[in-house]
């Protein structure tokens, strides 16, 4: 984030866009930072490919205008409540039991180990422990020995000793003055220390809370595709986003629906112009793909996620048919989200252009 803050991604984009300062390079780095950043790179390009997984953090701010910038989730939490279209995010960890699991079967083998073995401990305590009758000996000649040197060195001893606190106190006497400079710069630092931290204390950051709703929507839209085939897994998850989002929606019903004033009481409701998307109950195109494509990365089903003029949004999908035992290859369908939820449209029909454009 830290790129996008100081605007490197908007300067890849400017050099990008002239001829003459453009190079392999500039291009690859740019495609390297949207790659890493999906929220910018969908803001910018308007399209995540099926490779482009979401995970939680990601965010549609909607597209980024002619000479504007991508606002970090800090800027825009830091806006006021607006009438404007809401940003939706995801931002739902999954609890992971397994490494609880793990490390109590750990402990609980460690528990169950045997213990070593004690005769053979005291056998080689006993083996290693030295003999009193010897130690006794030791320590008179130890004792001698010490006895005789130390009447030849207590006469040098305290020659060394007075030297040494003669020339510490001359030390201490030059020492005096630099211990002030010293104390006195440290106080600066001190002060200095404290004026950024309370600086940097008050501006708190945007805090994700966790998305319940995604969560369960999780908990029940995974055991219904389980052990299905992917042409049989797209369909259910469709439909399943439309249940969440209102329900079949006739074309000629789109404008009446009344998303935009369910919008607006949720953003007053949680004083946010940050929308989780498991809380969002009304909601066509741009919410529906964006739920979808949350969940089938989560889920692992591969697809993509395109946005469109007129606050349209679809999501493709790469099937291949058969028939007569006879397997074609794969074409790419849009997954119908609103009209007739699960139904799948061949990318280049006219029903395609209907769904993905405002007629």
């Amino acid at each position: 984030m830290e790129i996008l803050r100081n605007g490197a991604l908007e300067i890849l984009r400017d050099i990008n866009a002239s001829e003459s300062r453009k190079s392999k390079f500039t291009e690859m780095a740019l495609q390297r930072i949207l790659d890493s950043q999906l929220s910018a790179k969908y803001s910018y390009l308007g399209r995540l490919e099926s490779n482009n997984i979401t995970t939680d953090g990601f965010y549609d701010m909607g597209p980024v205008p002619e000479g504007g910038k991508f606002l970090t989730i800090e800027e825009l939490a830091a806006q006021e409540v607006n009438d404007r279209r809401p940003i939706l995010i995801v931002y739902a960890p999954e609890k992971n039991t397994t490494q609880l699991n793990t490390t109590t079967t750990e402990v609980a083998q460690e528990d169950d180990r045997p213990r070593g073995r004690s005769s053979s401990n005291s056998n080689l305590a006993r083996a290693t422990t030295p003999s009193k009758s010897s130690e006794g000996k030791e320590k008179a000649g130890s004792t001698a020995a010490a006895s005789r040197t130390s009447k030849t060195v207590k006469g040098s001893t305290k020659e060394k000793e007075s030297k040494a606190t003669v020339n510490q106190t001359s030390k201490t006497k030059k020492e005096k003055p630099t211990d002030k400079k010293a104390a006195a710069e440290d106080k600066k630092n001190a002060e200095v220390d404290s004026s950024v931290t309370s600086g940097t204390d008050s501006k708190v950051g945007y805090q994700p809370t966790s998305d319940q709703d995604f969560l369960m929507y999780l908990d029940e839209i995974r055991p219904q595709i389980t052990k299905k085939p992917l042409a049989e897994q797209i369909p259910i998850l469709a439909k399943f986003v439309s249940d969440k989002m209102g329900g079949t929606i006739a074309p000629d019903d789109v404008t009446t629906f009344g998303y935009e004033v369910a919008m607006i009481q949720l953003k007053a409701e949680i004083h946010s112009n940050i929308v989780p998307i498991g809380r969002i109950r009304k909601g066509i195109y741009a919410q529906r793909a964006f739920l979808f494509k949350t969940l089938a990365d989560r889920l692992g089903i591969s697809c993509t996620l395109a946005r469109g003029n007129y606050n349209r949004a679809w999501n493709e999908v790469l099937l291949g048919e058969s028939s007569a035992g006879v397997r074609y290859p794969a074409k790419t369908w849009i997954v119908d989200l609103l009209h007739e939820p699960g139904r799948l449209i061949h990318s280049n029909s006219s029903d395609a252009r209907t769904y993905t454009t405002l007629s």
